[in-house]
């Protein structure tokens, strides 16, 4: 048998969700965080009787799960509950306190899994081995642009799932476009080239990326990102205050 995957931790609820709230084109981040298995109200969340309320989370499946029966158990779910998973509804279950479980193994593909709002791709592949990096205890590091007047949900949805998962997440100088797809690893290896970590250019675009063993090419891409953090600051979710002018229009000069 496999070695469960505890699923306890941070989720996101919301006491009175849209219609097609499980639908994975519906994007949580703006929902409130709530830590599973814990009390609504002694979070500060208040819910109403009789009115339903969602939580929502992002989750992979190991590949080892691979031809497997997939299970989702449930405790102490109190009294009413409808589950979906990638869209799809699993089933619903009365009951208060008891352990239930959800077979969700037709519904999931093990070894992917999907960021907020985006279908399962190539380039959450890649998302997903930077924190399987970080967990195995490398130092990961991720830039991403974020140039002034620069708006990127996407880069918004990688930077929160990755911050989530422990990887640190950083933005270049804000006056600075960097275009750079760049992967610096340990003091020997660098791929650089043309592709963007995204959907259509890494599964419909005619890109060229090359990985480079050489010492002294990882040295040249080595100070080249060191004086790119030398201005670097934690990313932030792209607001237009990021950029708001410091002063009122008539004290500038």
């Amino acid at each position: 048998a496999q070695k469960p995957v505890s699923l306890n931790g941070i989720w996101k609820i919301h006491p009175k969700p849209i219609e097609g709230f499980w639908k994975n084109e519906t994007d949580p981040s703006t929902w409130s965080d709530i830590k599973v298995p814990g009390e609504c109200l002694l979070q500060g969340i208040k819910i109403v009787q009789d009115v339903e309320f969602a939580y929502k989370k992002q989750i992979t499946i190991p590949v080892e799960y691979t031809g497997k029966l997939i299970r989702i158990r449930f405790d102490a779910v109190y009294s009413y509950a409808r589950v979906w998973i990638n869209g799809k509804f699993v089933r619903d279950h009365y009951g208060s306190f008891t352990t239930w479980y959800a077979d969700i193994t037709k519904y999931v593909k093990p070894g992917e899994s999907a960021l907020p709002g985006q279908p399962a791709s190539e380039v959450n592949v890649l998302v997903e081995d930077l924190i399987s990096a970080h967990k195995r205890g490398l130092k990961v590091r991720v830039i991403l642009d974020q140039t002034e007047g620069f708006t990127d949900s996407a880069n918004d949805a990688a930077a929160q799932y990755l911050r989530e998962n422990g990887v640190e997440v950083l933005r270049e100088d804000l006056a600075t476009q960097t275009h750079a797809k760049l992967v610096v690893i340990d003091d020997d290896k660098v791929v650089v080239g043309s592709t963007n970590w995204t959907q259509p250019a890494l599964e419909d675009g005619n890109e060229a990326s090359v990985l480079i063993t050489s010492r002294e090419v990882n040295k040249v891409y080595q100070d080249y990102v060191h004086a790119l953090l030398q201005n670097a600051a934690p990313y932030q979710t792209v607001k237009r205050d990021i950029w708001a002018p410091t002063t009122a229009p008539n004290q500038r000069k």
